[in-house]
């Protein structure tokens, strides 16, 4: 289980106008929100203009384990009342398996091509299917209920079993308009830099670090990259200081010798 707190919380306004797009990280034209009632640090200060609870966000880890639990990806379809979605899903990672369905919470049927069917168990499940598989269609049904939902999707480490190929397409349906129909957010975290070079803007990209804390840096703001040059190329050419320590490295060469 995940718990959140928030500390130190401010929120700002400001008047937005398409005129003034590039000043919209200007902090000194934001104006502070006084928020009074007083909030348990596990409830954001948003809660005092939403005046409501609601899923506005789902996170993915990147650890297979949790693929285990299969009724939390079942659910998601049982919520938005729509299975058939289920299908095609399957086929992008395994074109031998036809469907799969939920009789009870530990209790499935999965379909293959030839029409042959058994009754399995979470376990026997997680054990026919690969872990990318396993993984795979579970990322993608949270996808399902962002993207039908509005709802944010949190994904850490997105390359993680994937094909660069696959997150390039993950990324294109949350760009498509078409799709991506009631404006929901994708927020990932990644150590494949190539995927830096899809995103024709910087104002949209942070550098993690950690000194003290662990702590952002926004690649438009923090640092002068032009934007006609690859991203890649910058992060490979430490332009945001992310190199692994060249002394670290030869330390533990010394230590082999």
């Amino acid at each position: 289980m995940i718990f959140f707190l928030f500390e130190n919380q401010k929120l700002f306004k400001k008047v937005y106008r398409k005129t003034n797009i590039k000043d919209i990280f200007n902090n000194e034209k934001y104006e502070p929100i006084e928020i009074k009632t007083s909030l348990p640090k596990s409830l954001s200060i948003l809660y005092e203009l939403f005046k409501v609870l609601s899923t506005r966000g789902v996170y993915i880890t990147s650890d297979d384990t949790i693929n285990l639990t299969y009724d939390i990806t079942f659910n998601i379809y049982k919520h938005l009342g729509d299975t058939e979605i289920i299908k095609p899903i399957l086929k992008i990672f395994d074109e031998h398996i036809e469907n799969i369905k939920m009789l009870s919470e530990d209790k499935f049927i999965i379909t293959f091509n030839d029409n042959f069917q058994r009754k399995i168990n979470s376990l026997e499940l997680y054990e026919i299917l690969s872990s990318g598989t396993s993984k795979g269609f579970r990322l993608f049904s949270f996808l399902v209920y962002s993207l039908k939902t509005g709802t944010d999707l949190v994904i850490d480490e997105i390359e993680n079993h994937f094909h660069k190929s696959l997150v390039e397409y993950i990324i294109s349906l949350y760009k498509d308009k078409s799709v991506n129909k009631y404006g929901a957010t994708l927020i990932f975290t990644t150590h494949y830099c190539e995927l830096l070079d899809l995103f024709s803007r910087s104002d949209n990209i942070y550098i993690t670090k950690y000194e003290k804390k662990i702590k952002l840096e926004n690649v438009y703001i923090d640092y002068n990259i032009r934007t006609e040059l690859l991203k890649s190329k910058k992060f490979y050419n430490n332009a945001f200081n992310t190199n692994v320590n060249y002394q670290s490295l030869m330390d533990f060469k010394k230590e082999l010798m």
